[in-house]
């Protein structure tokens, strides 16, 4: 995706395109044929007075409109030639471009098929937007950055066929279904075994010996008949209740999120790369791979200034990590995962970073 402005939209045409002819113009929606007399006099009135429909140029005053319209029209702001005498020209007229239809401009180059252009980030091929980036997009402790799906863990709380009938090698009638064995809900079992023997199936067959068709008929029912889905759906409706809730959850347990995949951030989020790397990526790695990733990071001019103190601030925080000994840590570690020893280390590392003047530490070892 790329977020272009006027003065670089611009420089890109007159490199690619010098001494040629140029339409800058804006896509619009087409009209309903009802309005579109008064579209016509609305742009009028903004003082563009061309259009371009299905590559054809149109004057708003004395040209006749196709029928049936394409679902969008590009309205002409200037023509000009590309070249260095116009170059303000040019980026005035992309400002405007940019400015009448929220940050898009098209460029028709002689007969060409329109360049589009966007001022948000966008993807040059379908046209989709994303988001600007901000540092809490990155964060999977913040509404922005974390997976909308899981809110950030990284799993999910579903209900586990393995603690739902922990016995496969039970039958129905033995209470392979272990919630239905419950005093409060062997209705839902007894109901089960009429389907079974109506169906004329085997309710003495082990759970792990039922056919696909069978199983599907326990968890999905089929009718008025209600399997496990249905039942725990009814329970859901109830989980105001504390002994409803406390029951739900002894047949659930986390799997990770198909959203996110456990990264526990948006999807939007992991679309961000630097040299085909995303956040969660590099925060799998070993902090000595990470430090040799960015002294080798290759970087241009501009790209090297605009990084220079976050980078050096990296540095400096890695250092004091490799030289307490964590050099094979990751940064998507858990806290509650890290002995003892590591947990003080870290604590250690970020002290020595602060960089305190007349600090004494006193080590027990």
């Amino acid at each position: 995706a790329i977020a272009h402005h006027p003065t670089t939209v611009a420089q890109d045409l007159l490199n690619r395109f010098s001494k040629e002819r140029a339409l800058v113009c804006f896509p619009k929606s087409a009209p309903h044929p009802d309005a579109l007399e008064f579209m016509k006099m609305s742009l009028l009135k903004q003082g563009f007075i061309r259009v371009v429909i299905n590559q054809q140029l149109i004057h708003l005053n004395t040209d006749t409109f196709p029928s049936p319209l394409p679902s969008e029209l590009s309205v002409v702001v200037d023509r000009l030639t590309l070249d260095a005498e116009s170059r303000s020209r040019l980026v005035e007229a992309l400002e405007s471009a940019f400015r009448e239809s929220e940050g898009r401009a098209n460029i028709i180059i002689g007969n060409n098929q329109p360049l589009a252009y966007s001022a948000h980030l966008a993807c040059p091929g379908c046209g989709r937007t994303f988001p600007t980036p901000r540092p809490v997009s990155f964060s999977f402790n913040h509404p922005l950055g974390a997976c909308p799906e899981c809110k950030g863990f990284g799993n999910i709380l579903r209900y586990d066929e393995r603690l739902l009938i922990p016995d496969p090698d039970k039958s129905l009638l033995d209470g392979a279904i272990e919630p239905w064995t419950k005093p409060s809900n062997v209705w839902w079992q007894k109901e089960m075994l009429k389907a079974f023997k109506k169906k004329k199936l085997d309710p003495e067959a082990p759970y792990n010996q039922l056919t696909e068709a069978e199983r599907d008929l326990i968890w999905k029912g089929e009718g008025t008949l209600e399997g496990i889905d249905d039942f725990f759906k009814y329970l859901e409706s109830k989980r105001y209740k504390m002994h409803v809730r406390v029951f739900l959850s002894r047949y659930r347990s986390p799997s990770p999120c198909t959203t996110c995949q456990g990264t526990r951030l948006r999807p939007e989020s992991l679309m961000v790369k630097i040299h085909a790397c995303h956040i969660h990526e590099v925060g799998g790695w070993p902090l000595s791979d990470l430090q040799q990733w960015l002294q080798t990071l290759p970087l241009r001019k501009f790209e090297e200034a605009i990084a220079k103190d976050l980078l050096h601030a990296l540095h400096s925080k890695l250092s004091f990590l490799l030289r307490v000994g964590l050099d094979y840590l990751t940064l998507n570690r858990e806290m509650r995962t890290l002995s003892g020893g590591e947990a003080q280390r870290i604590h250690l590392a970020t002290q020595l970073g602060c960089q305190l003047v007349g600090t004494q530490y006193v080590l027990d070892e």
